[in-house]
């Protein structure tokens, strides 16, 4: 039985109890992986006392938690010397953090036939490459990262969620494995929530909008465009915060507060949502929206909100597009950006017909990216 290790960034733990995409696809691969037990799964990720708990119920995957010492006592400042001691003693040329020391340590103990570079600086794993090989190493691309010379002698091949990613890093040496929905959390029901318990009325066109409240993701455009609607039963419902779980307000936030009061815009904000709980909010919303402005690697919404048959407009941008099929989600171009957003909505919100249509194409669209094909797709790769 192979031995698979995955190396989180160190900024979320696995389980997924924190919100996440990759420790979300890394919970789904260990989760089928206890079906058909094809691999012996190793995971190091940040700890949390809560992942923690849910890693008990896993007999196949064994979890490794990167724990930072909060309590400066003396065993601790000992224990913390000693290992930046070591570090400057044996591995004095590799200037990397104590958390990828501290999982090459680990790595060494597995004995891992594959080890997955599942997010964070790809160059910190120099030193995991020299010892292990880099035939054994693979880079998880989720964002847009260039194959340097160095990264080139650090991996043997890259796991790319898109064309566009593969492209951006190095298509020959790039295997493509795109991102699933988790189709066990994700289904068309009815949602266990009212709109009157978010003081949303019920004939409110409500817009979804789902994951970072970041600049690059284009909700200001969205809110912009829906102004452009003159619309008073149409609102926006922003799901999600700055980064992850207890995230503060950012001052883009606030600045977006103050775009929608001043444009009237029905805005509504839920905060981090976990995973578990995301079907319920997308099924009360009419439409969702994914306006990135940048070359999107490949977000797992759009699939999620098609999974619970909500009709989805994505922007034309990096591996977004590769979703795109015309009959089951609508895609708007990012020039002239906001005029382009506000007729695509305007169309959906006018037309109850074409609603009816993309929820049902979606729905049939989506069942190709179910866990249980992307743990076979995985298991194609490294069996």
């Amino acid at each position: 039985m192979k031995k698979i290790l995955f190396i989180t960034s160190n900024v979320q733990p696995v389980p997924d109890v924190k919100g996440g995409a990759i420790e979300n696809l890394i919970t789904i691969l260990a989760e089928e992986n206890e079906n058909y037990k094809n691999f012996k799964l190793f995971v190091c990720s940040k700890y949390d006392s809560e992942a923690l708990k849910e890693s008990i119920k896993f007999k196949n995957t064994f979890f490794n938690y990167y724990k930072k010492n909060t309590n400066f006592n003396l065993l601790n400042l000992l224990s913390k010397f000693l290992l930046t001691l070591e570090n400057i003693i044996l591995f004095k040329k590799y200037k990397i953090p104590n958390y990828y020391f501290w999982t090459f340590k680990k790595a060494k103990k597995i004995n891992p036939d594959y080890i997955i570079a599942a997010g964070g600086l790809y160059e910190n794993f120099i030193l995991h490459s020299k010892y292990f090989g880099k035939k054994k190493l693979y880079a998880w691309l989720h964002r847009n990262q260039k194959k340097t010379k160095k990264l080139s002698k650090i991996f043997n091949k890259a796991l790319a969620i898109s064309k566009h990613i593969a492209n951006v890093w190095d298509k020959k040496n790039s295997i493509l494995i795109r991102n699933c929905y988790d189709d066990k959390r994700f289904f068309q029901k009815k949602s266990s929530i009212n709109r009157t318990d978010l003081g949303i009325q019920k004939n409110i066109f409500l817009i979804a909008y789902c994951g970072r409240i970041i600049k690059e993701k284009g909700v200001k455009e969205l809110i912009l465009s829906t102004s452009k609607l003159n619309k008073k039963d149409v609102g926006i419902l922003l799901i999600g915060s700055s980064f992850y779980r207890n995230s503060k307000i950012s001052i883009y936030q606030k600045k977006l507060k103050r775009i929608a009061s001043n444009l009237k815009i029905n805005l509504y904000e839920t905060g981090f949502i976990h995973g578990k709980f995301l079907k319920d909010y997308l099924s009360i919303c009419n439409l969702c929206v994914v306006p990135s402005i940048y070359p999107e690697p490949q977000a797992l919404v759009p699939l999620e909100a098609m999974a619970v048959g909500v009709p989805v407009i994505i922007s034309d941008v990096g591996g977004m597009k590769e979703y795109y099929d015309k009959k089951s989600l609508l895609k708007v171009k990012t020039k002239n950006f906001v005029v382009n957003l506000k007729k695509k909505i305007f169309l959906v919100y006018n037309n109850p017909k074409l609603r009816e249509k993309l929820q049902y194409n979606g729905l049939k669209y989506v069942k190709q990216f179910k866990r249980k094909d992307y743990y076979n797709k995985f298991k194609k790769i490294f069996s």
